[in-house]
């Protein structure tokens, strides 16, 4: 019997599993909506860039210190790589928010800009998150003895809490931790708002289907700590996982 899933059906197990706050999900989701919304070969084409870069990623960051690694991803993701964040007037295009485009276009919209920087971090085991005003394009770093954002408008450039009020004139609780989850609905959100204002012809009954799912029982992030996120991270290649894999 084939058991083989379509990408509609792998996308909505991994919104379950994102239901359940977990990070790990995130950018196979987004895999998978790739190959609803575009093409299954060009998402395939651009995981395999993926897999690539983040082998490489590891090798660079063998030994190094969390603060080093840290260095070492922004380098990596905003240099050597020439990821860049969308930065223009006007609505977001179809082509910066989804993954396959991103990877090999190698620009896109903060968030799913994001989560790929989120992703490369998971598999070098650095503590990264989200915060409640993503307008800021920060992600949040939590280490042992100290806490950085990583400002994606300044090249992966690291900056302290007390720079991002003083500088951007934050309230504190714009700068505190967002649970994944929150995060992701905010992106599908994102995407569906896109589709309606385009008019397009695409069928959108995934998206809202799996906001329906996230949005059905929300419940407040507590005790988010490193150990929280350093679960182990998800395998790029493995046959026994249901979850998490990038095929």
């Amino acid at each position: 019997m084939n058991l083989k899933t379509t990408p509609k059906q792998q996308f909505l197990l991994y919104v379950h599993k994102i239901n359940e706050d977990s990070p790990q999900a995130i950018l196979p989701s987004l895999a998978e909506l790739s190959s609803i919304f575009i093409n299954h070969n060009l998402t395939s084409q651009s995981l395999t860039l993926l897999k690539g870069w983040v082998a490489d990623l590891q090798d660079l960051c063998a030994d190094l210190s969390d603060i080093d690694k840290l260095h070492l991803l922004s380098d990596y993701f905003f240099n050597e790589l020439s990821f860049n964040l969308t930065l223009k007037d006007g609505p977001s295009k179809e082509k910066d928010l989804l993954l396959s485009s991103i990877i090999l276009q190698k620009s896109a919209n903060f968030l799913p800009l994001a989560f790929l920087y989120h992703y490369f971090a998971q598999q070098i085991n650095l503590p990264l998150f989200f915060i409640s005003n993503n307008k800021l394009n920060l992600l949040k770093y939590y280490g042992k003895n100290s806490c950085f954002f990583v400002d994606f408008k300044k090249l992966g450039k690291l900056t302290s809490t007390e720079d991002n009020a003083r500088s951007k004139k934050l309230l504190t609780k714009d700068l505190e931790v967002c649970s994944f989850k929150e995060t992701y609905i905010y992106y599908l959100q994102t995407l569906l708002h896109y589709y309606a204002q385009e008019l397009t012809n695409k069928n959108t009954e995934e998206i809202q289907l799996a906001l329906k799912i996230l949005e059905k029982q929300e419940h407040p992030i507590s005790n988010y700590t490193s150990s929280h996120f350093n679960e182990n991270p998800p395998p790029l290649e493995s046959e026994s996982s249901v979850f998490y894999t990038l095929h």
